[in-house]
C-alpha cells in the first residue's frame, strides 16, 4: 500500500516543500489512510457530554435523565462491527475511498457542535508532512532482533511493539 501512497504523492506534487492546500484533496488514499490511522488510534479515548435540561426519551422507551453524563467510548465505537464491517479491527484505508463510510461512528475528532475546531487544519498538516516525507523518503519497520518482540499487551486497542523503529531511507530523486 505505501508505494500506492508513493505514486499518489508523486502525480500530483513536484515540489514537495511546497504543497499547496488542494493538493491534498487530490491524494484520496493518503487521506484515506490518515482517517484509518485517525479511526484506529483515536486521540482520546472517550467523548463526554450532559445531557439536556430535560429528560430525553427514545422510541424504544430508554429514557435519558436531564443533567445525566453520557460518556461515549471512542476506541469502541470506531471498532464496532456493525458500522465498520467484519475487519473493524483491522488497518483498511479503502473503506474511506468508498461512499458506504458510516460517518457517524468516525469521531476522533468529536462530532457536532462540540467537535474539534481544528479537524480540518489538523488533516491538512499531517497529509502535507506525510506527503513531503513520502516523497523524499521510504519508509522502512526495523523490528530489529535485539530484545523482545512481542506487542506489550495483547489488547488489540491497544497493541504496540516496543522494539520497533521507523526507518527513513532517502529516495534517488
Amino acid at each position: 500500500m505505501l508505494l500506492q501512497v508513493y505514486s499518489e504523492i508523486s502525480m500530483v506534487g513536484r515540489n514537495p516543500s511546497k504543497y499547496e492546500h488542494e493538493d491534498v484533496y487530490r491524494m484520496p488514499l493518503l487521506l484515506a489512510t490518515i482517517y484509518e490511522s485517525a479511526r484506529l488510534l483515536p486521540s482520546g479515548p472517550m467523548l463526554q457530554r450532559c445531557s439536556m435540561k430535560h429528560d430525553l426519551r427514545f422510541a424504544t422507551g430508554v429514557t435519558v435523565p436531564a443533567g445525566a453524563v453520557l460518556v461515549v467510548p471512542v476506541q469502541l465505537v470506531q471498532k464496532d462491527a456493525f458500522n465498520w464491517g467484519k475487519d473493524a479491527s483491522a488497518f483498511n484505508p479503502y473503506r474511506f475511498l468508498s461512499n458506504i463510510t458510516k460517518e457517524s461512528a468516525f469521531l476522533p475528532f468529536g462530532s457536532g457542535t462540540r467537535a474539534c475546531v481544528g479537524q480540518k487544519y489538523v488533516i491538512q498538516v499531517v497529509a502535507t508532512l506525510l506527503a513531503s516525507l513520502f516523497k523524499k523518503y521510504e519508509i522502512r519497520l526495523n523490528t530489529g532482533s535485539d530484545g523482545d518482540s512481542e506487542p506489550i499487551s495483547k489488547n488489540p486497542l491497544v497493541q504496540h511493539n516496543p522494539n520497533s523503529q521507523i526507518i527513513f531511507v532517502r529516495r534517488d530523486q
